[in-house]
């Protein structure tokens, strides 16, 4: 797989305003999160890209976000 890049996207979340993401042929990359209520950006990595997959097409992303990526991966605040 080559180098995979989801450039700023709406999520419709009440929590979260947008994501991106990019990976390589690790099939992991770093997932950028912007939240809407503090506009506070953090970049989560070694995401892998069936994770973030699933986060976008799941009936709540905010959930999903919270219970399955939040806490798993190491994040830098922006």
């Amino acid at each position: 797989m080559e180098r995979f890049e989801l450039t700023w996207s709406d999520v419709e979340s009440s929590t979260i305003l947008q994501v991106r993401f990019t990976c390589n042929e690790t099939r992991t990359g770093k997932l950028v999160v912007r939240f809407k209520a503090s506009s506070d950006v953090y970049i989560y990595d070694d995401v892998p890209i069936n994770k973030v997959f699933q986060f976008m097409v799941s009936s709540s992303p905010g959930s999903f976000f919270a219970k399955e990526i939040k806490n798993s991966y190491k994040y830098t605040k922006l």
